[in-house]
Parts: structure tokens; sequence; C-alpha cells
């Protein structure tokens, strides 16, 4: 999942569940959990525009973990959000790792630290 998160016209469930395979008990409960107060009716605008970088950002990551991918590859997806709603994504990361492989391209200490493996790159090279 890119940084800059996709959003379409429609509404939030829309956006979260654009195949319709979520119960609306799944999506409210991973809104509620990631802090995200708004409706499923919520009407969302094109590219998000009435949604803040971080409630975009929150959307990209739900939308993902909800097709319980086996590989979720995530750039910088804490970077637009604070520390208690990073807290409560992280968790939900960790649960999804049980099941799938988790890659995290990410800057922030808080955010690396929560990793079980971290790999450094400096200007393409591990180090």
């Amino acid at each position: 999942m890119p940084q800059q998160t996709w959003l379409f016209e429609g509404t939030l469930r829309e956006n979260l569940d654009p195949l319709g395979k979520s119960t609306e008990a799944e999506l409210s409960g991973i809104l509620q959990e990631m802090g995200l107060a708004l409706a499923l009716d919520a009407p969302i605008a094109t590219d998000g525009s009435n949604l803040s970088l971080g409630s975009r950002q929150i959307i990209g990551v739900i939308r993902g973990i909800l097709r319980r991918p086996k590989l979720l590859l995530l750039d910088e997806p804490t970077s637009g959000i604070d520390e208690h709603v990073e807290e409560q994504m992280m968790l939900f990361l960790e649960r999804l790792a049980v099941s799938s492989i988790v890659i995290i391209v990410a800057h922030k200490p808080t955010t690396i630290t929560r990793c079980s493996e971290i790999l450094n790159l400096n200007d393409g090279i591990l180090t």
C-alpha cells in the first residue's frame, strides 16, 4: 500500500470494503478499535479530500487488513497519525502478522520498535 491512500467518491463502507465481503459488525468494530469516528454511510469525497491525512491512511490500512492478504507491504502507514492511533494500528498489524507477512517501510522510531525484525537500508545497501 502506498503512502498516498487512494480513495474514491462514495461512502466509507464502499471505500473500506469495495467488494462487500465484510459484515457490518466487522466494519464497525475495526473502525471503533482504530478510533475512526465515522459512520459507515459517511460520504467520502474524491481522493478523500474531505478527510484528514491520518483518516485517509487509517482507511487505507483497514481496507488492506480486511482483504486478509498473505503479504501486506505498507509504505509509511503511520506517518500522518497520532501515537494512540499508531498503537491501535500496530496492534492490528501484529494480529494480522500471525497469518500473513507484514512488511512496513517506516522512519518513525515508534513504528520501527514494534516490528519483530528490522532491516536498515542506507543508500539502497543493507547495513
